[in-house]
């Protein structure tokens, strides 16, 4: 594959991570309107923390990690966010 294909894959593929990670951010931006989420909730930092975990969630599912330990560790990031009272 050549040097140029191999830059527009990478191109494309950052993009649609950037786009995943907005569309979390939106999401999470709209669950703060609605209550759904406190009004204290940084919602930035908050998708940001959870496209990091699905990327890297992603990962370990390819590097053959159980089912069990991937929903082990999707519970423990639910767990991050914010009750509302």
């Amino acid at each position: 594959m050549s040097a140029r294909k191999n830059d527009q894959i990478k191109t494309w593929l950052a993009q649609h991570r950037l786009q995943r990670t907005q569309q979390i951010i939106d999401r999470l931006r709209q669950a703060v309107y609605n209550g759904e989420l406190p009004d204290t909730t940084d919602a930035d930092s908050l998708g940001d923390y959870f496209a990091v975990f699905l990327h890297g969630l992603s990962v370990q599912a390819r590097d053959g990690i159980t089912e069990a330990r991937l929903l082990a560790a999707v519970n423990v990031a639910l767990n991050a966010l914010p009750c509302t009272a």
